[in-house]
């Protein structure tokens, strides 16, 4: 036999013993698959169920009393795995026994599942920190400018003048004094 054929026989049995491998490697992966959907199965359809419970315990409960009641007497179930079940059942009223993943709506095994996506890691980059949003001396700026927003988008009713001018002299006598009365007069002359 020459060379040749040796070193094509001997590539050959490699392949077929890399295939081979792979097969394997498949055949399992076939069966944690199927596990993994079984899984899935029992996982929603026991969710269901367990919501459909909650709905109930809830309504029974009172809606404002739910969340005390909950802490006290099943606080291992904890609250956002109790929102979850009881969305899910929410989401697919019309199923009366539901036995597998296809018989619940794709958006609600979206929503679902996204309670089992861990947060995303970001790196620590240089000037990141939280910042304090706390009170500081330019809040009452910031609430008044909103309050004039509210009353532009007819959210709230717009105040008499009389009244606005009442409750806006201490205020107005406070930017007189920080702004000068100059400041607040050019103001004036250019909104005219």
């Amino acid at each position: 036999m020459s060379e040749l054929v040796v070193i094509e026989l001997s590539l050959a049995e490699t392949r077929l013993a890399i295939l081979g491998e792979a097969q394997k490697c498949f055949a399992q992966i076939i069966c944690i698959e199927s596990d993994i959907q079984r899984s899935y199965d029992r996982l929603f359809v026991q969710s269901w169920l367990l919501g459909k419970s909650l709905s109930a315990l809830k309504t029974e409960i009172g809606h404002s009393r739910w969340l005390y009641w909950l802490g006290a007497n099943w606080s291992e179930l904890g609250e956002r795995r109790a929102q979850r079940a009881m969305a899910l059942f929410t989401a697919n009223p019309s199923l009366s026994n539901p036995s597998n993943l296809t018989d619940f709506s794709v958006d609600s095994i979206r929503a679902f599942l996204g309670g089992y996506i861990p947060a995303k890691i970001r790196p620590q980059l240089p000037g990141d920190q939280k910042l304090n949003h706390g009170p500081n001396q330019w809040n009452f700026v910031n609430d008044l400018n909103k309050f004039h927003q509210q009353i532009s988008k007819g959210l709230i009713p717009r105040p008499s003048v009389e009244d606005a001018q009442r409750q806006l002299a201490p205020s107005l006598d406070v930017m007189l004094d920080l702004a000068g009365p100059e400041w607040v007069m050019e103001r004036a002359r250019a909104k005219v």
